[in-house]
């Protein structure tokens, strides 16, 4: 009995070995077709990265910070230098939208006497010292976006 078993399982694995693969034709049946390779799009893509916003607004990006670094010394209760910062028609009092000279943006800069008083770490102090400088010169001290 074992011996047939065996000449009958030699037999299958041998016929099963010698049968070729022939991929399955498209039949039109939907559970029968052959499979197509993945499709590529027509344009490349790329990456996405984070992004600063397009431009700068006082309410949207500079008012947290001069609330957080600045209203401290020149708010409601305090006006050192005789100026202001709780909202923004008092921060444009130390600027002229658009011009680099303007008040604000040289005492912000690094070598400026209130860049020491930007929270955070050097490079949190750079760039909010550049953000206040591409703020009133590039983006012209605008309100809102």
């Amino acid at each position: 009995m074992r011996h047939i078993l065996l000449v009958a399982l030699l037999a299958l694995s041998s016929s099963v070995a010698c049968v070729k693969a022939v991929p399955p034709t498209d039949t039109g049946d939907p559970l029968i077709s052959t499979p197509t390779s993945p499709t590529r799009p027509t344009t490349p893509t790329t990456p996405t990265t984070p992004t600063t916003p397009t431009t700068l607004a006082y309410n949207q990006d500079l008012k947290a910070v001069f609330q957080s670094d600045c209203v401290t010394c020149h708010g409601p209760s305090r006006a050192d230098g005789n100026y202001r910062m709780t909202t923004y028609a008092q921060v444009m009092t130390a600027l002229r939208a658009g011009n680099a000279s303007s008040t604000l943006v040289t005492v912000t800069a690094q070598n400026g006497r209130m860049y020491r008083y930007w929270s955070g770490s050097t490079a949190t102090r750079q760039a909010k010292a550049a953000q206040v400088r591409s703020w009133v010169v590039t983006f012209n001290a605008q309100e809102n976006r």
